[in-house]
This record gives C-alpha cells, structure tokens and sequence, in this order.
C-alpha cells in the first residue's frame, strides 16, 4: 500500500478511537468493521478517480501527438508541393545548391513512385547527378504514361539532350512539342535559342528565339543574358551584347551570370581587359564559389599584356573550387606554353586536363600547339590536332592550327590551305582562319593577290583583328615592296593591338630597306622587345639595323648575343655576328662565329670559311 495510503487510515483510526472512547456502548468489533469498509470505499474512489485521470491525460498527449503528426504531414505535404512548384520553373542547372539537396532528399524518402510529379522529382535528381540516361528515363515515363501534357518535361528532356549528350537536335524536337502543347512557353523558347546557339553556331536563329521568349515574359534575364552571348559572338557585336547583359542585371542585380559574360565581352571586345576583370569580381563578389569567373578571370590576365603569373594564380582558385575542372586545368596549361614556353608544366596540364575529360577536344588541341613548337615537332602535332577532331569532328580551331603545322612542317601550303577552308566551312565566320590562310598564299609561290583579298574577308568578318592587319602589311611589303600601304596596314594593326609586338617587329624591317630609315627602324625593334622580351627575331633585325647603320658593330654584336642567349641554335646570328666582328677588325672571333654558324648547317658561313681555306668540324 502507497505510504500515502498507510498514512491517510491512520487518521481515520485516531478519530475512530476517540468517538469509541467517547461511545463505549457501541460494540468494538462493529465499529471496526464498519471503519475497515468506509477505508476501502474511500480508496476505491480515489484510485479510480487516479486512473480516469491518467487515462484522460494519455489520451490527451495521445491527441496531441496526432495533432503534431498530422501537421507535420500537412507541412511536408506543403514544402513536397512547393519543391514541385519551384523545380518545375527553375531548370536543373539554374537550381541552387540548397534547392539540389532538397531534391536529392525527397527522392531519398521516395519509396513507392507512382504519379507523375513523383516521377519528376526522380527525373530531376538524375538530371542534377548528371546520370543523362537515367533521368531521360523517368522524364519520358511521365510524358508517354502518366501526363502527355507535361510541358516542363518535353522542356526538361530537351535540357538533357543538350546539356549531357550535346545533341541538340534531338533537344530542339522535344523543345518544339513543348511549344506546340504550350505556345506562350517562353522557358522552351529561351532553350531553343541555346540549342541553336551551339549547334552549328546559328546565332541569328538563336537570337530570334531569344527575343521571342522576351516578348512573351518581358522580364526575362536569362533570355537578355544569352542573347548577350549570341550579340557577342554573331559577327562581334559587342555594344548590342553589352547592351543585353546590362538589361539582365537591371532585370536581375545579383545576377553573377550576367556580370562574367560581361566580362568575356569585354575581354574580345579590343582588349578591354580592366573592364573585363572588374565583371569577373563582381560575379564572384555575388557568388564567392564561381569557378567559371575564376577561370575567365584568368584568361583576361593571360591575354592582358600576358600577366601569366596573375593568370594561373585565378586558374588555381578554380580548380580549388572545382577539383575536376578540365577546362581550368587546359588554359593553365596555355598559360605556361605562353609564359616563357614552360612546355613541361603546359603539357602536365593538358594531360591532367585530358584525364579528367578525356573527350575534351581543346586539350588535344593545344597539346598539339606545343609540339608544334618543341623542335618542330609538326607530326606529332598534327595527330594530335587529328585526335582533337576525331572527338569533335566540328572543332574548327583544330582544323586552323593544322592548317598552320602543315604550312610550317616543310611548306605544304597546298594542305595548310585545305585546312584553313574547312575550318571555315564548319565555321564561316572564322576570321583568324581566313587570316591564317594569307599567310599560306603569301609564302606558297607569292600569291600576294590571294593572300590580301584573305586578309580583307578576315577584316570584314572582325575590324578589331589586328593579326589580319599585320599579315595583309606582310603581303603589301613582298609584293613589289609596296611600303606605304603595308605601314598603314601595321599602323592600324598596332592601332587596335597596342601591345602586338609582331607588327612593330615588321615595320621596322620596312624602315630598314625604304630609304634606309634605319633610327625609324630599330625604334620599332626597341618596342617589338619591351613588348615581348624573349623576341629573339626582333633582337636579330636589329642587329642588323645598327650593322647597317653607320657600322655601329658594337651594338650589332650586342644584339646578336641576346639572339644567341635566347635561341642557342640560331644559326644565322652566329654568321651575322661573325661578320661584325670581322667589320670591326677582329678576325678571330669572326672565325670563330663563322665556325659555330656553319657546325649548326648555315651554308653561307660555310662557304666563307671554304673560302679562307679553314674547316668548321674541329
């Protein structure tokens, strides 16, 4: 019995003994009796009273418990529904990294799929995880049993074609059922607009949907941002693109997309880097992870005056921020090739870059651009360009660089030219090619005629191509030393690339030999060197220029040892420096330059030392 019990009787039995005191003629054994029955009424009652009450209290916390139950269905039900709401109007790649999880989590709990919004959310997780065929999969279960008028699925398995297996013409085919079953769908309308973006380059085409998915939702930044892209690459009209990307971040301000479009228009737009690099910090100002700004950041810096060191410093942060990045990992490697030709630590970038990706065509592209300079390895970079186009037989860059190994690898000009013209054909506004295709005229029997009516269609598909300037002056000066016109053509070129160090290296030559303008000359040799200091050629001419000028065999001699410091090998130079010596009276160490001209296969240094009665293999 409870204590509380014990204690309650004991009470009763005191008032019980003091009424017996008090009332003797009442039988003991009666009172007694009496007494033990009230006692057990009395707890009976209570511990019932106890145990309705517990009773009451379970059920109540049992109620409770259902109440919290039910809410937290009807809540899970709610965010289920508003998941659907949301992923339904946000594509797969635009979703953020909070909104991924939830898929990801839902799908998690997804036990038994049966409706369609079930099978979209699966679909979509796919898509998220880049499982291309599981997630066509479950987009095409919805559309062909459960809902044939589910427009965001048409639009969605237009997506996955596109993005995962780059087959756009299958993604233009469901992104038209989805505008035939919804024809004010702007999103589908925005998306054939990529499609035709990348397939086959048709920027025009793409524009129209672009401005089609515009008129039909006027606020539309992403559909301003891409028509940016496709301004800027349809024969290079930067302001309209600049223009679209300014009305995306109007529409949208923390739009980071936006900005590091911006800024790669801004970077081909006559080098207008600064600007360029202040878009890139504004993305990543917005969004702190942005790989891509990264990576575009360091292609601005690379192009920039060649500021590789800044360059791979914003290719490493991509790559920190995105451990498989084959695309940073490739212009990494660029930029060594660039900075001071690290082909070692180029080609350990490319080879990374191809183990993460191994049909990246780029990386097998600029891979070949290496060898083709690592001892005129031109072979060895042609199967590399050839390896670039197997993976993509439409990679017109491919076709352009072999063009430029074959007119190099013993003049083939006649297969450097076949190159070029199907790099234009698979990309007809390929103004480097047609640039890259004066050059083969130019060498290739002087066809200076051919080489310039090039050089005009390169200017007329880009005005900012400042190589194409530089070339058409190079075909102006060989034929029939048309000088004039071939400084008006460098002018402009140095006019619209302050820092192409080609074109004053040229124009110096022409200065050289018109009215032996030979201070005008080494002046532009001068800065062809401040621009690019390793330019053992620039160095050679102007060797040449003192030499001529006045005999200054000094300052010839000079130059000619920044050659050979630069360019171990460069025959020509020791010949050269040869003959400065011996202008200046120093015979013996003009022998001996001849002798390491001629031990390097210079014939004429040869011949001058057969002359003098000497030999060149001792």
């Amino acid at each position: 019995m409870p204590p509380e019990n014990i204690r309650f009787m004991m009470n009763i039995l005191n008032t019980l003994w003091d009424f017996i005191i008090d009332n003797t003629t009442i039988s003991i054994i009666t009172i007694l009796g009496t007494i033990v029955g009230v006692i057990m009424l009395i707890l009976y009652f209570r511990d019932k009273r106890k145990e309705e009450a517990k009773k009451a209290e379970e059920e109540k916390l049992k109620q409770e418990e259902k109440k919290r139950e039910e809410e937290k269905a009807a809540l899970e039900a709610q965010r289920h529904e508003e998941l659907l709401k949301t992923i339904k109007f946000t594509q797969p790649k635009d979703a953020s990294e909070e909104k991924k999880a939830e898929v990801i989590t839902a799908v998690e709990r997804l036990t038994n799929p049966k409706t369609a919004d079930d099978y979209f959310l699966k679909a979509y997780a796919a898509h998220i995880e880049e499982h291309w065929d599981t997630a066509i999969k479950y987009y095409k279960k919805i559309v062909e049993e459960l809902d044939p008028n589910d427009v965001v699925a048409y639009n969605n398995i237009g997506n996955t074609y596109a993005e995962g297996k780059q087959d756009y013409k299958k993604a233009i085919e469901y992104y038209e059922k989805a505008i035939e079953l919804k024809p004010d769908f702007a999103l589908a309308y925005n998306n054939m607009g990529l499609a035709y973006f990348y397939w086959k380059q048709d920027y025009e085409k793409a524009i129209e949907y672009y401005e089609k998915a515009i008129e039909l939702k006027p606020d539309f930044a992403v559909a301003y941002n891409n028509m940016g892209s496709a301004y800027s690459d349809w024969k290079w009209q930067y302001e309209k693109a600049i223009e679209c990307y300014e009305k995306a971040i109007e529409l949208k301000p923390d739009y980071a997309d936006a900005y590091n479009n911006m800024g790669s228009t801004y970077s081909d737009w006559k080098g207008q880097y600064e600007k360029a690099i202040e878009c890139y910090e504004k993305a990543i100002e917005l969004k702190p992870d942005y790989a891509d700004a990264y990576n575009n950041m360091g292609n601005a810096y690379k192009d920039w005056k060649g500021q590789y060191e800044k360059a791979i410093k914003q290719y490493k942060k991509a790559i920190e921020l995105n451990p498989d990045y084959a695309g940073a990992y490739n212009n990494m490697g660029y930029a060594y090739y660039a900075w001071d030709r690290q082909y070692e630590k180029a080609i350990e970038c490319y080879e990374k870059a191809i183990a993460l990706n191994p049909d990246l065509a780029r990386a097998y592209c600029n891979m070949g651009i290496v060898y083709a300079e690592i001892k005129q390895y031109y072979a060895k970079a042609i199967e590399y360009y050839e390896r670039a186009i197997e993976l993509n037989p439409d990679l017109a860059e491919a076709y352009n660089n072999m063009g430029n190994a074959y007119k190099d690898w013993n003049g083939q000009y006649a297969k450097a030219i076949e190159c070029c013209e199907k790099a234009i054909e698979l990309k007809p506004n390929y103004a480097e090619a047609y640039s890259n295709m004066s050059i083969a005229y130019k060498d290739w029997d002087g066809q200076y005629a051919k080489a310039i009516e090039c050089c005009e269609k390169a200017i007329g598909l880009n005005p900012d191509l400042a190589e194409a300037y530089c070339n058409m002056g190079n075909a102006y000066y060989n034929w029939n030393g048309q000088y004039e016109k071939a400084i008006e053509c460098y002018e402009k070129a140095i006019e619209l690339k302050p820092d192409l160090a080609e074109a004053y290296r040229n124009m110096g030559i022409i200065y050289s030999y018109w009215n032996e303008q030979y201070q005008k000359a080494i002046e532009c040799y001068e800065k062809a060197i401040k621009l690019k200091p390793d330019h053992a050629v620039a160095y050679f001419n102007m060797g040449t220029a003192y030499g001529l000028w006045n005999g200054q065999y000094e300052k010839a001699i000079e130059c000619y040892k920044e050659v050979i410091k630069l360019k171990p090998d460069f025959a020509e130079a020791y010949c050269y420096m040869g003959t400065a010596y011996g202008e200046s009276g120093n015979e013996e160490k003009a022998i001996e330059c001849y002798k390491k001209a001629a031990q390097r296969g210079f014939e004429p240094a040869k011949q001058w030392l057969k002359g003098k009665g000497l030999t060149w293999w001792i």
